[in-house]
């Protein structure tokens, strides 16, 4: 995975470097579930953006692969948002993909209690 993360940075660096990009109000990173990526990788990678004061930061998360480790690096590199995503709510259907399926009937939570489970357990 890290050299994955190195490429993408060699690529905002460039980016950077030939003025194509300067520093951003709102930074999406998303598509893949990002949160797969180690949490000190992920970070490496959101902080070579340069990202004005008060930027809104977002990271698309599988809940399954958030952790109380995760969600504080997040905090640290000034993320200020992440969207969970669900890709099925019917059982079964994600398999033959390969997908995370995090919503489980047996679990008790909804979709709305999760996501205020992990609400609480940061200040994101």
């Amino acid at each position: 995975m890290a050299d994955y993360v190195d490429a993408v940075i060699a690529e905002i660096s460039d980016a950077r470097s030939s003025g194509r990009l300067g520093a951003v109000e709102t930074l999406f990173v998303g598509g893949g579930t990002p949160s797969l990526l180690p949490p000190e990788e992920l970070a490496r990678m959101i902080s070579a953006v340069e990202r004005i004061p008060g930027a809104e930061s977002t990271v698309e998360c599988n809940p399954e692969s958030v952790s109380d480790e995760l969600l504080a690096t997040l905090r640290d590199v000034g993320v200020t948002r992440i969207s969970l995503g669900v890709q099925s709510l019917i059982l079964g259907s994600t398999t033959p993909l390969g997908a995370i399926r995090w919503w489980r009937p047996s679990s008790g939570l909804s979709v709305s209690s999760r996501a205020a489970a992990l609400r609480r357990s940061t200040s994101i």
